[in-house]
């Protein structure tokens, strides 16, 4: 005749069990609040410097970093980078030639992007949101043309441009609420690459400086 024994678990196995399920709990939340608390709290610097050159409609970060607030609040987001343009154009004999770059940056706050004019708010950090634009800025940009007329085609010229300029802009974005925020300031490259031109946006040295405030009010557009 078959027997059928059933296995008894031991009360005191389950409440090991149990106990350990909370210490690992207990520790991924310790983890957690361990690596919030080293992060700098409603104002905080991050600076760059490692050059970063891209191709033609190129999307890229170039800044990121974290920081926690203490309570709801806005943030005001000011960045500064040197802006370069390379350029080369070549006209052989009678020709047009023509090159456009162009360097803009934009923000994201928690994957959301910031726009350089929020909507009109309230009278705190906890109303407004969202702003009618993209949040695009121009840091850099070169638009260039050069005409050759000559009698012969043996005749050429060529230029070669390379200017750089230092900017500064800074946007705010409403209500991101108390907690850690991710920040990323991004590079958008509008490059000419041809036969006879190029140009191409490069963003060096760079700074990010975020801190709470409290926007107000929008003022009324020019």
């Amino acid at each position: 005749m078959a027997v059928v024994r059933v296995a008894r678990r031991s009360p005191l196995v389950s409440v090991l069990v149990v106990a350990l399920l909370i210490a690992a709990g207990v520790i991924t939340r310790q983890q957690f609040a361990f690596a919030a608390s080293n992060l700098p709290a409603d104002k905080m610097t991050v600076t760059a410097s490692s050059t970063s050159v891209q191709g033609p409609g190129t999307d890229v970060p170039v800044l990121s970093a974290q920081m926690k607030t203490s309570t709801p609040a806005d943030l005001l987001l000011q960045v500064t980078s040197e802006c370069t343009i390379l350029s080369q154009i070549t006209n052989m004999g009678t020709s047009t030639q023509n090159y456009i770059a162009k360097v803009e940056l934009w923000l994201t706050v928690d994957g959301n992007p910031v726009p350089v004019v929020p909507n009109a708010t309230g009278t705190g950090a906890t109303t407004g949101s969202g702003g009618a634009d993209d949040g695009s800025v121009v840091f850099c940009n070169r638009e260039f043309t050069r005409t050759t007329t000559f009698n012969t085609n043996n005749e050429s010229i060529k230029d070669v441009e390379n200017t750089e300029q230092s900017n500064a802009f800074q946007w705010v974005a409403l209500n991101v609420g108390n907690g850690v925020h991710t920040i990323v300031v991004h590079a958008r490259f509008t490059d000419t690459n041809g036969t006879d031109t190029f140009a191409h946006g490069v963003i060096d040295k760079r700074s990010l400086t975020a801190q709470a405030t409290n926007y107000f009010i929008s003022q009324p557009s020019a």
